[in-house]
């Protein structure tokens, strides 16, 4: 017998596409990952922001093993995807790992081919990030092999996680003072919250519209989402959406919108006019957003991404705690160059 050493050979990972229904069938048959894994998540923002939409599937010896949603835009020859992808007003939506037991290597090879894919030379743009709320060992491993290949292009933004588990009181405790107090002045001012589930929004989705971008456009800045995308979120059963519209002397002066991603309620946008302003009418409506959704049965509440100083300062108020979203952004120097410029003829910035 040979006292030669048998050579073990690397499992073979292979890149391939899905089709959306066959990506709907591989993760109806994986464990529920939240709403933004959903198809339907997926075909609304696809149908109303004009972006095309793919999934990359990671199979390791012919088993599909990590799969990978991207929203696509094409600019002439060159490519812009993500992961998200920018302007897609989704938080993360990968990698999706879709089995248990994999090993280091597996795991580092897996992020190989979708870093070799997105270092194409046609690519001038991509995005990946992640989820969170996923700590399971191996997403975690995952993410550790995305930092070794990509070191210079990982970001961190922030955004706040209220606990809500202790039921409303406890929450209000942990307002701060200033908040509370601009609730109560809401209240004897005749502000009155009015609540719209789903598709129930009918009609008022257009009081609703135009508060949440009277921001935007007292800054002659385009609206960050057409109505068409809120139109379809009052469609997704699986977004269990809630409209928030805050009412005085018959008019809409502060609205927003709540959806669900497992556990977590989040504050998915929102806005007042100058008089929703001048009585308050923010803080009551985030007061009633968050009775509504322990009253659904959420254990968090999540108030949305940090940025603009103004709104963080009402943001923290509320006595959230901050966490980071891990993401990957390469960004090839033309963009870089003329994206500041195409977003000022754009009015979006």
């Amino acid at each position: 017998m040979s006292d030669s050493k048998l050579l073990v050979r690397s499992p073979v990972v292979k890149l391939t596409t899905l089709s959306p229904e066959s990506y709907g069938e591989v993760v109806r048959a994986a464990v529920d990952r939240g709403l933004y894994f959903d198809p339907s998540w997926h075909a609304n923002v696809s149908a109303t922001t004009g972006y095309t939409l793919s999934y990359l599937v990671a199979s390791v010896s012919g088993l599909k093993v990590c799969v990978l949603p991207i929203f696509r835009r094409r600019i002439l020859c060159f490519e812009m995807l993500g992961s998200p992808l920018a302007g897609s007003h989704t938080e993360y939506i990968g990698p999706l790992l879709l089995v248990d037991g994999l090993s280091d290597l597996e795991i580092s090879l897996i992020a190989q081919v979708f870093f070799e894919y997105f270092t194409r030379w046609s690519i001038i743009y991509f995005n990946i990030t992640f989820n969170n709320f996923d700590q399971t060992i191996q997403y975690l491993k995952l993410m550790a092999e995305f930092d070794r290949l990509m070191p210079s292009m990982k970001l961190h933004s922030r955004s706040g996680l209220i606990d809500v588990g202790g039921g409303l009181e406890s929450v209000h405790q942990r307002f701060e003072g200033r908040l509370r107090t601009d609730i109560r002045k809401a209240a004897k001012s005749g502000v009155s919250i009015e609540i719209y589930r789903g598709e129930d929004i009918g009609k008022n989705i257009e009081s609703f519209y135009e508060v949440i971008n009277s921001a935007f456009l007292r800054r002659n800045l385009m609206p960050r989402h057409p109505k068409s995308f809120f139109e379809g979120i009052s469609r997704l059963e699986k977004a269990s959406p809630k409209f928030f519209l805050a009412v005085a002397e018959e008019c809409v002066v502060a609205s927003a919108l709540t959806i669900e991603d497992g556990t977590r309620t989040i504050y998915f946008a929102g806005g007042a006019t100058p008089a929703g302003l001048k009585c308050s009418a923010s803080s009551l409506i985030q007061f009633k957003a968050i009775a509504s959704a322990i009253e659904s049965g959420a254990l968090f509440y999540d108030i949305g991404g940090f940025g603009d100083e103004g709104i963080d300062k009402f943001k923290r108020s509320l006595g959230s705690t901050e966490y980071f979203r891990t993401s990957y952004l390469y960004e090839h120097s033309v963009v870089r160059k003329l994206l500041p410029t195409y977003l000022k003829i754009r009015r979006l910035r």
